[in-house]
């Protein structure tokens, strides 16, 4: 049975690191929450921002006056594990997508919050940014909220305009 981590760090950005984990494993790490690899909500989560990762680009590319902190999501690990870290200061060329990790990674050496990065694509799973006041997609994370305590999400919604 595998499990995906997911850091919380993006989150963390805008409120200090919580303490959660799924399951009876635990993280020893609290900006870390694991899901199983079949878990539908997450499944549904990536999927949806997967597909409209299109529309992200355009915003990226273009965005209003209101929209500002463009991050976006991806495995940082290659092969049947994975681990999710959020990248922000992102660039995006005809040489690829790059961006700074937001935090260590956890299960891997070698990749350290602040450190750019090369991005593929097809390993992003989520995206994010401001519009106004209101996080805009950030799926995995909506899923996320629901492995904490409710006031901890409720925290993490009014800091997220949600």
């Amino acid at each position: 049975m595998r499990h995906r981590m997911f850091a919380v760090a993006a989150l963390a950005m805008l409120m200090p690191a919580i303490a959660s984990a799924q399951e009876a494993q635990a993280s020893e790490d609290p900006r870390v929450i694991f899901f199983r690899e079949s878990d539908k909500k997450m499944n549904a989560a990536m999927a949806r921002a997967k597909k409209e990762l299109p529309g992200f680009w355009e915003h990226f590319a273009a965005p209003a006056s209101d929209e500002n902190d463009f991050m976006v999501k991806y495995d940082v690990i290659d092969g049947d594990d994975a681990e999710y870290i959020w990248a922000v200061k992102l660039r995006r060329d005809k040489n690829g997508i790059t961006g700074a990790l937001v935090d260590d990674a956890v299960q891997v050496e070698g990749f350290k919050g602040g450190q750019r990065v090369s991005i593929r694509e097809d390993r992003i799973v989520d995206w994010a940014y401001y519009k106004g006041p209101v996080m805009q997609g950030s799926y995995t994370t909506r899923v996320m909220l629901d492995q904490m305590s409710p006031e901890e999400a409720a925290s993490f919604r009014r800091s997220l305009g949600w």
